[in-house]
């Protein structure tokens, strides 16, 4: 085996500077935040501007990251709509999933350190659409398996 050594005298890349590129350009419920805590941007509206700042206390943004400050717990990490998706798919079935009532996922969301508003509505709504728990549900009031 040969093993060949060389020196460079000058990188052979060129070095440029690290350029961003916007990959997300959905307007969503937190870009108006986003956009207050980065910029200081309000809307025009002084009713609407207040009800801006006063909502921008509760959420920090760490690594252009937008957390909502949890009383009791962690920062929850905000999430899109498709991400909100994708998180109560996988913890209503993915590995740990057992197909529990839409309370009970909601609330197994901001234990993982996730938010987004209305989301016990959408864990509902989630396993309301979910086959597997319509197969197996627990009727409350009969007290009965169906």
């Amino acid at each position: 085996m040969v093993i060949y050594v060389g020196c460079l005298e000058r990188p052979n890349l060129d070095v440029v500077e690290p350029r961003v590129m916007q990959v997300n350009s959905e307007v969503t419920w937190m870009t108006p935040t986003i956009n207050y805590l980065t910029a200081g941007m309000q809307p025009a509206d002084p009713v609407e501007a207040r009800k801006l700042r006063m909502k921008a206390a509760r959420y920090a943004l760490i690594e252009n990251i937008l957390f909502r400050k949890f009383f009791s717990g962690p920062y929850l990490r905000c999430l899109i709509p498709s991400e909100a998706k994708w998180t109560l798919k996988e913890l209503q079935e993915g590995t740990c999933g057992n197909h529990s009532g839409g309370r009970s996922l909601a609330h197994k969301a901001i234990t993982q350190g996730y938010f987004w508003p209305y989301m016990a509505r959408e864990a509902e709504q989630f396993v309301r659409k979910c086959d597997k728990c319509q197969k197996h549900t627990y009727d409350q009031a009969t007290c009965r398996i169906t």
